[in-house]
């Protein structure tokens, strides 16, 4: 059976973050809070007790 190594592992799209020309100092708090795993800001998960999403809810503005 074969050992294979691997020394460099990198998340793909790194290179998106990690360049110098990279915009998330360009970001509001507004728009870093804004950010829910692309849900729109006024859906929010709801956890069980061992901080599991179970559902989400709509709470209007």
């Amino acid at each position: 059976m074969a050992n294979i190594k691997v020394n460099d592992i990198q998340p793909a799209g790194l290179e998106l973050f990690a360049d110098a020309e990279n915009f998330m100092h360009q970001l509001t708090d507004d728009e870093i809070t804004g950010i829910v795993g692309g849900l729109p800001k006024d859906v929010y998960p709801l956890y069980d007790k061992n901080t599991v999403i179970i559902s989400y809810i709509y709470v209007p503005k």
